[in-house]
């Protein structure tokens, strides 16, 4: 059996929610497993309904086929995926210290993140096969 990608995002809640406070290492992680969680679910429900995703560029193209769906709730989700990917990558890659409260906003950030990519998934786990081929053709 595959590995379940909504495991992820239990990760990315759990890092973000530790006690006391997550340290930085744990909300930037968790933004990463979040970002990751939904795109893999993306990912894997357009395999399903025959999208050859590249290798190469596989997240642009899974953030722009949901994107330029006709769906406005495919669409929006798109928009949202690319949002879980900016934070994903100021987490990453952003190292200097942007925040005033350090740990008070940083584990808000980081829980923030990893609850809107499970409502994330879960709205888009709630679009129906039919719905989505219709929306995003191969």
């Amino acid at each position: 059996m595959p590995f379940d990608p909504t495991e992820f995002a239990t990760l990315a809640l759990d890092l973000s929610q530790r006690k006391p406070a997550a340290a930085e290492v744990h909300v930037r992680t968790a933004c990463g497993r979040a970002y990751y969680a939904a795109f893999l679910v993306a990912r894997g429900r357009l395999e399903e309904i025959g999208h050859k995703v590249p290798k190469i560029d596989a997240h642009a193209y899974v953030r722009d086929r949901l994107s330029g769906s006709g769906d406005p709730r495919i669409s929006g989700l798109g928009q949202n995926l690319g949002s879980l990917s900016r934070d994903r990558k100021n987490a990453d890659y952003d190292l200097a210290p942007p925040y005033v409260s350090k740990l008070a906003f940083q584990q808000a950030f980081g829980v923030l993140t990893a609850n809107g990519a499970q409502l994330w998934i879960q709205a888009f786990n709630a679009i129906s096969r039919a719905d989505l081929l219709a929306s995003c053709p191969p």
